[in-house]
């Protein structure tokens, strides 16, 4: 008589039980204490794979003891980043992977990373020197200036958002990222130009004679310098400008997208970052205008474009163009965002409605556009000092 096949499953925890003639998945472990019977074998270990793979009440997951910290952030790049973020945002994660996560951690398996691991890494962040690599070839390299509190604060929005895409992928169990304490962010000393001196630098932009290849120009960056300080605009907003933005009839200029870091992205900065500039001076049409009429035609349709008909380089504009003009206005040191301070100061320096300011620049809220933008200036500490006055009883005080 032919011997009875042994009924016998691969898994430990699932195993065939002659007395109830059923299939049982027991798991005797105090974290994932299970006993269920079914009917047939294949149902049995399916629930047994499900188990093993899913969120327990328990809150126990199965671990990926082969995926590094590096490939875990990769990851996270690939499959979330990229589908919802702008290219140049992208491109930053990147430089944070390869810089500075991957410089620390190496091979390191992801699920022995612990809070202290992350806290010391924080720690190596503060403590190391920037690495500056969209500069020329000749500049890049390490500078003596360390890695501000804002950029540490950005890598590890980075690596705890990895970890949560590794756990939400049943690759991990806990995120050694929790209840870690993060470094206060240093604002810097903001240095803007008064309206004095922006008119100073404007006048100097439009007679400024610059000798190329291509020719003798003069005033070349004038109107881009204009645009920037009368519309607050941001310099990928301006570099990516066409001319169907622009309509002088209804005196208005659309901004929808940005050029940065040799991506043009029509995915705005925030929301409200896409929006329409209305009730501009008169007298910035009639500069387009006559602009216009000395341009060649490219093909992007661009309102500033460089010799070639393509995007300007903006680290040209950065880096070169500004420093030189101020100098040769005798102006102090600022960046080219410090521009759009200037329009934002001179609105609230002029009482315009903060709503008003906030809609114009772009801004989500008009806690962000008093806060971070408007100064206190002397024009204000006046302004101030006019509206105080009125607690002034003198001899008008009726006893």
């Amino acid at each position: 008589m032919p011997r009875k096949k042994e009924l016998k499953s691969k898994y430990p925890c699932v195993r065939y039980r002659k007395d109830i003639n059923k299939w049982e998945v027991r798991s005797r472990s105090k974290k994932m204490p299970v006993c269920m019977n079914f009917d047939s074998q294949t149902d049995a270990e399916t629930f047994y794979c499900a188990l093993k793979s899913s969120l327990l009440p328990s809150g126990v997951r199965p671990i990926d003891k082969n995926i590094t910290t590096v490939k875990m952030t990769d990851r996270y790049i690939e499959q979330v980043s990229k589908a919802n973020c702008k290219p140049s945002t992208v491109e930053g994660y990147k430089a944070f992977l390869n810089n500075h996560i991957k410089a620390y951690f190496k091979e390191r398996l992801a699920y022995t990373i612990t809070k202290d691991d992350i806290e010391k890494f924080i720690i190596y962040l503060l403590q190391k020197k920037k690495i500056v690599t969209n500069l020329s070839e000749k500049k890049k390299g390490t500078y003596d200036n360390k890695l501000s509190s804002a950029t540490v604060r950005k890598i590890f929005i980075l690596l705890n958002a990895s970890f949560e895409h590794a756990i939400d992928g049943h690759l991990l169990q806990e995120n050694p990222c929790l209840r870690v304490r993060l470094p206060k962010i240093r604002k810097k000393k903001i240095i803007t130009l008064d309206t004095q001196q922006a008119r100073l630098l404007l006048r100097t932009a439009k007679e400024d004679i610059t000798v190329t290849k291509y020719g003798i120009k003069q005033g070349e960056y004038y109107l881009i310098l204009l645009l920037a300080i009368i519309t607050g605009a941001r310099q990928g907003e301006l570099i990516a400008l066409t001319w169907d933005d622009i309509d002088s009839k209804k005196q208005s200029i659309n901004v929808d997208k940005t050029f940065s870091k040799k991506e043009l992205s029509d995915v705005p900065k925030t929301d409200s970052s896409e929006r329409t500039l209305y009730n501009l001076p008169d007298f910035i049409f009639e500069e387009l205008k006559e602009y216009r009429k000395t341009q060649k035609n490219n093909p992007n349709n661009l309102v500033f474009p460089n010799n070639e008909g393509n995007y300007i380089d903006g680290h040209n504009l950065t880096y070169r163009v500004l420093p030189r003009l101020l100098q040769k206005a005798g102006l102090p040191k600022v960046c080219w965002h410090s521009l759009r301070h200037t329009n934002i100061t001179a609105l609230a320096e002029s009482k315009v409605s903060p709503a008003y300011i906030q809609r114009n620049s772009g801004h989500s809220s008009p806690l962000m556009t008093i806060g971070t933008y408007t100064h206190v200036t002397e024009a204000i500490n006046i302004q101030a000092k006019e509206a105080l006055e009125v607690f002034n009883i003198g001899e008008d005080y009726d006893k």
